[in-house]
């Protein structure tokens, strides 16, 4: 009985290793996983954190599309982008053009890039007609019997010059000396062009400024006597400035 037991001993005992070997084979196996055996239901929830991701791991191929927003990109990092930087002197280069456009249009052969009139046209307010331009317009005024017609003429651009009793022209006809014909006079002179009147006589020119006979460079009065009711005359003027 005795060496029974022992032989008993000695089998129970190889199970038992034999037993422990296969254990720890099983669990060495399970932790030797192979390719493609951990899927979406092998990971835990929030299972993956930002350490355990590789650095440049994530590309844009696997970023969804549009789900980037701007809370997401740190603007000041961002280069400019290269059209953009031409778009910063787009307005400069806007203006540049209509002024090389206005440039090109001081030329009086040239006008249409100033509305279809010359450059040399344009006058500033106070500005002073330049030798050899002429300005003209209209004039017309009225009374009663044995009354004066005052019509006042505003010159603008301003004359070179006041202007004395030798260089303002009455025409009573189509043309006198120095005032060639209607909206012309020769340089240096002031031409009062009578198309009609009635019960109106001329009487003369006066400067408003120095209360004198002629023009003062900013405007002049032209008086009229009249000899009877509905009195009235009307014309054009012409200056050219020396």
């Amino acid at each position: 009985m005795k060496k029974i037991g022992l032989h008993m001993r000695a089998h129970f005992v190889a199970y038992l290793a034999l037993f422990f070997a296969l254990g720890g084979t099983s669990i060495a196996a399970s932790n030797a996983l192979g390719p493609n055996t951990v899927g979406a239901k092998q990971l835990k929830k929030n299972a993956v954190t930002n350490p355990k991701i590789k650095n440049s791991a994530v590309t844009g191929a696997k970023v969804k599309d549009n789900s980037l927003t701007g809370a997401d990109v740190l603007e000041s990092s961002l280069g400019k982008v290269p059209s953009a930087a031409s778009a910063d002197n787009a307005t400069n280069a806007t203006n540049a053009s209509h002024a090389t456009s206005a440039d090109s249009a001081t030329s009086a052969s040239d006008s249409s890039k100033l509305g279809g009139v010359a450059a040399a046209n344009y006058q500033r307010p106070g500005a002073t007609l330049q030798s050899g331009q002429t300005e003209h317009g209209v004039f017309a005024g009225g009374g009663g019997s044995s009354d004066y017609i005052n019509i006042p003429i505003q010159f603008d651009p301003l004359l070179p010059a006041d202007l004395d009793t030798g260089h303002t022209i009455l025409v009573t006809g189509a043309t006198a000396t120095h005032c060639p014909g209607t909206g012309q006079a020769d340089p240096g002179y002031f031409c009062l062009y009578e198309k009609s009147k009635g019960n109106a006589t001329f009487l003369n020119f006066g400067n408003p400024v120095a209360a004198t006979q002629g023009a003062s460079k900013e405007g002049e009065n032209v008086f009229y006597t009249t000899s009877g009711n509905l009195a009235y005359v009307y014309g054009e003027w012409a200056f050219t400035a020396p």
